[in-house]
C-alpha cells in the first residue's frame, strides 16, 4: 500500500516530539495534561516548524 501523497513531500524529518504543554518536557503516557506535538522538517533547504496543542477531552 502506498503512503498518501502529502506524507511524501518533505525531504528530511528533523524531529517529531510529544511534549507536556506547560513544561515542554517529554509527555507522560497516557496523557493526563494538555500536550503539544512539535515537528520540524526540511523541504529542500527550507526548514518548516509546527506545533499543535492537544487538549484532553472534558469528561
Amino acid at each position: 500500500m502506498r503512503s498518501p501523497r502529502h506524507l511524501e513531500t518533505f525531504d528530511r524529518l528533523q524531529y517529531l516530539e510529544l511534549v507536556d504543554g506547560d513544561t515542554l518536557n517529554a509527555a507522560d503516557s497516557p496523557l493526563r495534561r494538555p500536550a503539544a506535538l512539535c515537528a520540524a522538517a526540511y523541504v529542500g533547504s527550507t526548514r518548516l516548524i509546527d506545533n499543535v496543542i492537544l487538549a484532553l477531552p472534558t469528561p
